[in-house]
């Protein structure tokens, strides 16, 4: 079952017309698409997010795309027909909030999809498009969460090239603002402290991994 959610999708052709104008005023031919969730475009109007980014390879081959944020439930339902949009577009970046690591914290958090075939997707988004980077977000502290389900989370971020990490905070008339068990600011800080760290060192090796591939490209040109 997917998220059910309240859309008003713009038309795919008023949405060629705004790249269009965009890239005529832009030196960099790049574009970005963004919703709080981009997978569930189209859903109102009879079509889907994968048939927009295949008009958009077909209308602007050369241009590269950005998507910020895809729900990981649409990569279960459509993760073999987004990999042939991997396969034929140049996607530039691709932001895929998973929250969590542990299976257990996103059912608490009501978010009904399978991490292991959210990361299977990633392993073959990266061998069929190595150039597109892969990021996502992390929700620390979250009620319920144990220091073994903050582990699992920190075991995934080697899937990513980079992510973002954001403390929970309760705010009333939620679903979770009701859940008990709670975990305490200073367990919070504490993770988080480390969350950075780890980030810090992610992007260390992403940015020098590149640097000597560059160093070793240019060698061989050389």
């Amino acid at each position: 079952m997917l998220p059910k959610v309240n859309l008003i999708s713009r038309p795919i052709e008023d949405i060629l017309v705004d790249i269009k104008n965009h890239l005529e005023i832009q030196k960099e031919k790049n574009v970005v698409l963004i919703a709080d969730d981009c997978g569930s475009y189209g859903i109102d109007i009879g079509t889907n997010f994968i048939k927009l980014l295949n008009q958009i390879g077909s209308h602007f081959p050369s241009t590269g795309i950005g998507i910020y944020y895809l729900y990981p439930k649409w990569i279960e339902k459509f993760g073999k027909d987004l990999l042939k949009v991997f396969r034929k577009l140049k996607i530039d970046n691709i932001n895929i909030p998973i929250q969590s690591g542990s299976q257990k914290v996103l059912k608490l958090m009501n978010r009904k999809y399978n991490l292991e075939k959210i990361f299977q997707f990633i392993h073959e988004l990266k061998k069929i498009s190595p150039k597109t980077l892969v990021h996502t977000h992390y929700l620390i502290g979250f009620p319920g969460a144990k220091f073994k389900d903050f582990l699992k989370t920190v075991s995934t971020i080697p899937y990513f090239h980079y992510f973002q990490a954001f403390t929970y905070s309760s705010r009333k008339g939620t679903k979770s603002s009701e859940l008990k068990e709670t975990v305490s600011e200073f367990v919070k800080k504490i993770e988080m402290k480390i969350v950075i760290i780890l980030l810090f060192m992610q992007f260390t090796r992403y940015f020098v991994g590149n640097v000597f591939k560059m160093k070793k490209h240019l060698g061989r040109l050389s």
